[in-house]
């Protein structure tokens, strides 16, 4: 009786393939296999070999088996009765069709970039820009602010309420290499849309996009506070008193000035001018959304 002795080592080929089929895409996997069969002697029936492989519509790993055939046949010394025999080649073919689900598809992904303007207290030298007698001269510069687009097709039903957990939230924790506090989710999006599978039947599905611009200061781990310089046109009365008088200049007119944290005028002689910092944003946990880097399946260098 003919023995299955092996498959050689290399002979597994598989490959994953994606192919348009109607209106969407599906997932093709197949591979070969290759077996080797030491017959019992040299008149050994074909249909006695053929019993140790995998028959013609049989399944293997999942695959239907597609094709068999024998690819080489060799004349060998039978190694326990020392009389010519045949080793046979046999090579079979196995493929999957399977239909891939829309939400599987990979996202899209667009990196981009917007200005905005900022104000400027120094110049890119460091010179404060202000006036001969130390009064704040507005000006403003474009900053630019990284953006990252992502657009996906989620289950149906879409769920409106991330629009309020979410979007015009800061990140809570690291976001596509960013610290927390670096990312802002702007509104998101949904778009109902029906897409023919396979079977021909129609089904909705959720084509939603997420778009997330980035921002990143040098003199600040939360950029995204709203800063403003400590400056108007009242000042505490003394350190004695809570009281707010009008600042005036030496001819009793009303003028701006610089504060300090205390309200009080800031000194000529102070070598930064103060700021006042709030909160515009709260945070949340995108990784709730599955938009990460690494649920997407990107590696960060």
């Amino acid at each position: 009786m003919a023995t299955l002795i092996g498959v050689p080592t290399g002979t597994n080929n598989y490959n994953t393939d994606l192919k348009k089929g109607k209106m969407i895409w599906k997932k093709e996997r197949s591979f070969s296999k290759e077996y080797l069969i030491l017959a019992d002697h040299i008149d050994e029936s074909a249909e006695s070999i053929m019993k140790l492989v995998p028959s013609l519509g049989s399944v293997v790993y999942g695959c239907v088996c597609k094709s068999v055939h024998v690819s080489e046949n060799e004349t060998v010394v039978h190694p326990r009765s020392n009389e010519l025999t045949i080793l046979v080649h046999v090579t079979c073919e196995f493929s999957s069709d399977a239909k891939l689900d829309p939400t599987e598809f990979p996202p899209s992904i667009k990196f981009g970039a917007s200005t905005v303007e900022v104000a400027m207290v120094r110049d890119v030298k460091g010179k404060m820009i202000e006036t001969v007698n130390h009064e704040r001269l507005v000006c403003s510069r474009p900053h630019i602010m990284p953006s990252l687009e992502i657009s996906r097709y989620e289950a149906y039903p879409w769920n409106p309420n991330v629009n309020f957990t979410h979007a015009n939230h800061l990140n809570a924790s690291p976001f596509w290499g960013a610290p927390a506090k670096h990312a802002l989710l702007r509104p998101i999006s949904c778009e109902y849309v029906q897409l023919e599978l396979m079977d021909d039947q129609k089904t909705w599905f959720c084509k939603t996009s997420y778009h997330i611009d980035f921002d990143f200061k040098a003199d600040t781990n939360e950029p995204w506070k709203l800063r403003l310089l400590h400056y108007g046109n009242y000042v505490r009365e003394s350190q004695s008193t809570t009281n707010i008088i009008q600042a005036i200049d030496s001819e009793g007119r009303p003028r701006q000035v610089n504060l300090d944290l205390d309200g009080f005028e800031l000194s000529p002689s102070a070598t930064e001018p103060v700021f006042l910092e709030f909160d515009q944003y709260d945070t949340a946990e995108f990784n709730d959304l599955g938009i990460n880097a690494n649920q997407l399946g990107f590696a960060l260098s």
